[in-house]
């Protein structure tokens, strides 16, 4: 018969086990704690290793512009092969990286622009071939020069700070003024202005802000007048949304005929995209968030995200330079490409006044209501009217180009049996009815509703409502605006407006590249 243990010996067994128990979670609990530490050095010598990086690639969003928040971001670096890791240079810390090729097709054919003086009026730009004011550490006046340069590379351009040298991104509109007027003396025939002036009253909490309307400041108008006059082409960018307090409309870009005559103003459209990406195939024709639209917005370009060659004192070659450290969009980016397809339709027709340049940028642009530039056909289109020109040489050149271009649009209006050509059709003798025009106007007012109602729909379900402001003079703002100063640039990707590019009010000049003077 066995016997049944006492209450002592249950009690004891109870001990050892707990005890027991008690020495094996502290044996895990030491494994565990040891293994973090390892990892966390391990963590903390891979960070060391690769600068900061890995902060700036997550804080700029350098994938896609427009990528969700919080998305992943891009491999570690020591995942990524050493071509593609961003490096840190000096000179306000810009970040360098593999060229990002321009979101725009190129003419295809003879011109590159040779020949043609294009001022570029920003920071400076310290870009390979660019003559001038090169000291460019805000490095916006760079990127800009070299977007001209990779659609006009044959261009002969021309920096000009219009600030003071030891505030390259600031100044007073008087300063702009004087700048333009310089570009003209020194024989420019195309001026590109990335920059805006605020227009409208104080901000009513900090009492900074645009001040004065800048369109009632003679030495601008003087000046615009005075390019017009020498017949300068000058491009300006429309600006981004949220720039200016109460959404008022920038100058240069919205001052109308008679104080800009033949003043080119650009909007920014969104990067193209291909099939199976999972986003709106017309994208690359619509209207980027960032950028102000409006009736006073003649022709829309891709505004980047783009990268620039950047001069470095003490390199042999130039780096690539994708951001600022923010990556370059806006239409300040977008202005200098239909800045370069002037400058090769200036090659092409060196005769063209400004003017009749202007009508082939706009004639060849893709269908309204957004027409953005197509280098490609402008370049043809100029091609076509050279070879007529030279078909039978005219007395007077300038008359005669603009008679030919009539009557190209109107050969245009006929093959797509638009308007004009409905109208044109002769009508016949009898006393029956004709009954042709009715109903082609009838059909064209057809098409257009349903094309509306079809853009409309589309554009509900592929954008936010911050991202299209076709019904809106001015748009939604993207991010919180600088009381006293704005930014041409955009960062889709971050849902803010960073200070990469240059803008300034009335009285003074702030570039949102300086973080003295904007946030970022």
């Amino acid at each position: 018969m066995r016997s049944r243990p006492g209450p002592g010996a249950s009690r004891g067994a109870v001990r050892a086990v707990a005890a027991a128990f008690g020495a094996g979670m502290a044996a895990i609990l030491t494994v565990i704690l040891t293994t973090a530490a390892v990892t966390a050095a391990g963590g903390a010598v891979d960070a060391s290793a690769a600068g900061t990086d890995a902060v700036v690639d997550g804080a700029t969003g350098t994938g896609a512009a427009g990528d969700a928040v919080g998305e992943p971001g891009p491999a570690p670096a020591q995942d990524r092969p050493a071509q593609d890791a961003p490096v840190r240079t000096g000179c306000d810390e810009p970040l360098t990286g593999p060229p990002r090729p321009l979101d725009v097709a190129g003419p295809g054919g003879p011109a590159d622009g040779r020949g043609v003086r294009v001022t570029v009026i920003d920071t400076g730009a310290a870009a390979p071939g660019v003559t001038g004011d090169r000291d460019d550490c805000r490095l916006h006046g760079t990127a800009v020069a070299g977007v001209v340069s990779t659609v006009a590379p044959g261009a002969a351009l021309t920096s000009r700070r219009h600030g003071p040298p030891d505030a390259p991104g600031s100044g007073p509109v008087t300063d702009l003024a004087a700048t333009i007027s310089r570009a003209v003396d020194e024989g420019a025939q195309i001026i590109t202005l990335s920059l805006i002036a605020c227009t409208g009253p104080p901000d009513p909490v900090t009492g900074s802000g645009p001040g004065p309307a800048p369109e009632a400041d003679p030495a601008l108008r003087d000046a615009l007048q005075r390019a017009a006059a020498a017949d300068v082409l000058v491009v300006a960018a429309a600006g981004n949304t949220g720039q200016c307090p109460g959404d008022a409309p920038p100058v240069p870009a919205s001052l109308p005929d008679d104080d800009a005559p033949g003043l080119v103003t650009v909007g920014a459209v969104e990067p193209r995209v291909r099939h199976g990406r999972g986003r709106d195939l017309d994208a690359g024709r619509h209207p980027a968030p960032y950028s102000l639209t409006g009736a006073w917005v003649d022709v829309y370009a891709p505004g980047g995200p783009v990268s620039a060659l950047h001069d470095v004192p003490g390199r042999a070659e130039p780096v690539v330079v994708v951001g600022d450290p923010d990556p370059f969009t806006g239409t300040s980016f977008a202005a200098p490409v239909v800045t370069g397809t002037a400058a090769l339709v200036r090659q092409v027709l060196p005769r063209a006044t400004a003017p009749q340049v202007r009508r082939i940028l706009l004639g060849t642009s893709s269908p309204p209501p957004y027409p953005v530039v197509d280098p490609r056909r402008a370049v043809d289109e100029a091609l076509a009217l050279r070879d007529a020109l030279w078909a039978r040489p005219p007395e007077d050149p300038v008359d005669a180009l603009t008679r030919l271009m009539d009557q190209r649009d109107r050969q245009r209006f006929q093959a797509a049996g638009t308007l004009p050509a409905a109208v044109d059709v002769p009508v016949r003798r009898e006393r029956r009815r004709d009954y042709r025009i009715p109903v082609v106007l009838s059909a064209l007012v057809v098409a257009g509703v349903c094309a509306g109602t079809v853009r409309r729909a589309r554009s509900a379900v592929s954008s936010p409502p911050s991202g299209r402001t076709a019904m809106t003079l001015h748009g939604t703002s993207v991010g919180s605006p600088s009381p006293s100063a704005a930014s041409s640039s955009a960062d889709p990707a971050r849902n803010r407006t960073p200070a990469s590019l240059t803008t300034y009010s009335p009285r003074s000049v702030t570039s949102a590249a300086d973080p003295r003077g904007a946030r970022r």
